[in-house]
Formats: structure tokens, C-alpha cells, sequence
């Protein structure tokens, strides 16, 4: 975990060695505080409601992050560590890319459609939030964004190397293209589109791509 404090970067471990009492663990508190953002957006929630949400003093909240943009920061890392984009890890070196890629939009309606009251993707649902914000949050969300792409490029220049793609496929252009279809799909789930449906989407999606699943490979 990383703080922003008084213009320098702090990570947990030295925060721990300067002795800061934890009354909680972390990372069950930062899953809880994720379904808090996920639920309410960044601007609707304050730091005192999250204590209260929690359980804890807000004293508490303040030692450990120092505040709200550093605290919705580390819980969207625990949300991304569940997120369907966790199956990309998953690879072996020999692996074909394409079914990981089914098996994540299939990840993805899954959760876009578990909840009662829709509420899109955290993450998505922060890049349309504050990624335009003239902010120290703003600048993380866009490095996260840019991230997020690099790896998805990535994986499809490995596809495109296997021969899961045609050879004219631009890796680049195929990302952006993919990335904008999940921001799409995200809000597309919040009309209350059956997980059946949301599915389909992506599979036709995914194949006109060029992408098959290993049982059309």
C-alpha cells in the first residue's frame, strides 16, 4: 500500500515501523469500503460516513490512509484483484489467449448482473467518474487506465504471435476497441440485461474480433 503524504509517497511497511496501531484487518476492511464506492460513487461518500459504514472511528480511517483519495485508492486494488482481469495471471506460456478472454467477459456479466441494485463496474464506474479531474486522484485513475491497456495489448500481441489473429490485426486499435466495449457493457448491465444476453454479446463480440473458443479452435 502506498500513501500520499505531504508530497512524498509512504508505503505501508514504513507506516507500520513507525509503529501505527491497526484496530482492523486491512484487507477486510478495504473489500468492505469497495462495496462502499462501488455502491455510492467516490463523491457521494465522505470519511466519516465511511467510519461509520465500517465501524470504525474515523480517527482510525485518517492514521491509516490520511485520506479519502488515498483510502478509494487501495480499495479499488482489492476490487481489481477479484475482477475478472485477475484470469490473465492465470496463463501458462503455451496457453492460447482466446478462451481466457470468454472465460473473462463471462467473469464480467457474472458480476455486472450479481447484484440487486445494478451498479456497472468500480473500476469503469471511476475511470468515467474522475478520470478528467485536475487532481492527484485523477492522474492515478488515468495511470491506471494506461496500465490496464498496456497489459491488455499485451496479451493480444501474444494472441496475434500464436496465430489466434489474423496477421493484418492491430494490437493496439483491437485494446482500445475492447476497453471501450467493457465501458459499454458495464452501462448496458444497469437496464437490467439478463446475464444470458450480456454474455451473447460479448461472444459475438469476441468473434468478430477474430477470437474463437477452444471449442471452435
Amino acid at each position: 500500500m502506498f500513501l500520499r503524504r505531504e508530497g512524498c509517497v509512504m508505503s505501508a511497511a514504513e507506516e507500520k515501523a513507525r509503529g501505527r496501531p491497526r484496530s482492523f484487518v486491512e484487507e477486510v476492511l478495504l473489500a468492505k469500503v469497495a462495496d462502499l464506492f462501488w455502491k455510492h460513487g467516490y463523491e457521494n461518500l465522505s470519511l466519516s460516513g465511511i467510519a461509520q459504514a465500517v465501524g470504525l472511528p474515523r480517527a482510525s480511517l485518517y492514521n491509516a490512509f490520511k485520506s479519502k483519495e488515498n483510502l478509494f485508492l487501495e480499495a479499488l486494488q482489492v476490487y481489481k484483484s477479484r475482477s475478472a482481469h485477475r484470469l490473465f495471471a492465470t496463463l501458462e506460456d503455451s496457453d492460447r489467449v482466446s478462451p481466457v478472454l470468454y472465460q473473462i467477459f463471462d467473469d464480467h456479466c457474472r458480476v455486472l448482473t450479481s447484484q440487486e441494485k445494478r451498479q456497472g463496474c468500480l473500476v469503469l464506474n471511476a475511470i468515467s467518474e474522475l478520470i478528467t479531474a485536475d487532481t492527484f486522484l485523477g492522474e492515478a485513475i488515468r495511470e491506471m487506465c494506461l496500465q490496464e491497456t498496456e497489459m491488455v495489448i499485451r496479451f493480444i500481441e501474444r494472441a496475434k504471435r500464436q496465430g489466434e489473429l489474423p496477421l493484418e490485426a492491430d494490437p493496439t486499435m483491437t485494446a482500445h476497441l475492447m476497453m471501450s466495449f467493457e465501458f459499454g457493457l458495464s452501462s448496458f448491465s444497469k437496464n437490467g440485461m439478463p446475464e444470458s444476453q450480456l454474455r451473447q454479446m460479448c461472444h459475438v463480440f469476441l468473434k468478430n474480433l477474430g477470437f474463437s473458443r477452444e471449442a471452435d479452435a
